[in-house]
């Protein structure tokens, strides 16, 4: 008989989808049971309902900023275990994804490829001065479909392909017609993957991927076009400095308290700061990216031996038993 836990998710958490998505690793094994005095509070990064009482807490930190261990017992985060080296620390490897659905058991590449009929598509709302410059960079060499709030130059995915489900199917039915897809993290950082390049890669469109310097360390990169090797960084002391000094916090997210103005003009000026620091580490210039797309483009056989190639190395999934054993230790 599974054990029973009261559980309550909160700081823009919910209960459904905090145990489909956080705990779907262990959710065959415990009973969670939603609860207003819980034994576990799991808190997200979404604003300032601190948990208050006698329970286990688990910060919960699924965007791209450090942990805050002082706030919490346990923690998952997107940085690597070794930058935030607490030993109740553990990084998110999949965040409400099975990594399965990514292995390349019977994959006909021809089929594949011919179910290719556009270039590239780019699609997202909100807008990073980077990622629109290299879109408009790229759409000088063919036209790249953007869907979406940021670049709009056609209708929006619900007008476009009339498939029925939630958000990401639909967007995962739009982008599954192009050869490339521009997957572009907000922004860059060791350890920091998300759907972006996830999207693509489950309906066969190329990802030409930017944000984790260290994908490689998860993904195989012959299988996508992965930006970091094609592009110059500029690793100067401002750049440092800037990197160092606008990285998002817990605090980042939080409202502090009747502060609200206080911490607005702080995420607006590290939200600033970072996008100074990617454009001078960058210098905006995507040449080689760009002529590497276009080789791929020109070059079937190029283009299939990509689409042939494993998303993992050695067509594995990284095991994800270190983090089953990581809830086990907390719920007991």
């Amino acid at each position: 008989m599974a054990k029973q836990v009261k559980i309550k998710f909160t700081n823009g958490l919910g209960f459904a989808s905090g145990v489909r998505d956080i705990l779907n690793a262990v959710a065959s094994q415990y009973e969670f049971i939603e609860s207003d005095r819980p034994d576990f509070v799991i808190f997200g990064p979404y604003g300032d309902e601190m948990p208050k009482g006698s329970f286990t807490s688990v910060g919960y930190y699924c965007e791209n900023m450090k942990p805050d261990m002082s706030v919490c017992d346990w923690a998952f985060g997107t940085r690597y275990e070794e930058e935030v080296n607490h030993p109740r620390y553990l990084r998110i490897q999949w965040h409400g994804f099975d990594p399965n659905s990514l292995v390349k058991n019977d994959l006909n590449p021809d089929q594949a490829i011919s179910r290719k009929t556009r270039f590239c598509n780019f699609v997202y709302s909100n807008c990073v001065p980077f990622r629109e410059k290299f879109c408009a960079e790229l759409s000088k060499y063919k036209p790249v479909d953007a869907p979406g709030k940021s670049m709009n130059n056609m209708p929006g995915i619900e007008s476009t392909n009339g498939v029925k489900g939630d958000m990401w199917q639909r967007k995962r039915a739009f982008i599954s017609q192009y050869k490339f897809t521009i997957a572009f993290e907000n922004s860059s950082y060791p350890g920091y993957h998300t759907e972006k390049i996830l999207d693509p890669m489950m309906v066969d469109s190329l990802p030409i991927y930017w944000g984790n310097p260290c994908i490689d360390q998860h993904f195989n990169t012959r299988s996508f076009v992965n930006a970091h090797q094609h592009l110059s960084a500029n690793e100067s002391r401002v750049v440092g400095f800037l990197d160092a000094t606008c990285q998002r916090d817990f605090s980042y997210a939080r409202s502090q308290g009747r502060d609200v103005l206080r911490s607005k003009v702080k995420r607006k000026l590290k939200g600033v700061g970072q996008a100074v620091k990617t454009r001078l580490q960058y210098q905006a210039n995507f040449d080689q990216l760009i002529e590497k797309i276009i080789e791929i483009d020109r070059d079937e056989s190029l283009y299939a031996r990509y689409v042939s190639e494993p998303w993992f190395q050695h067509n594995q999934p990284p095991s994800n038993e270190h983090v089953v054993q990581r809830w086990r230790e907390i719920f007991g």
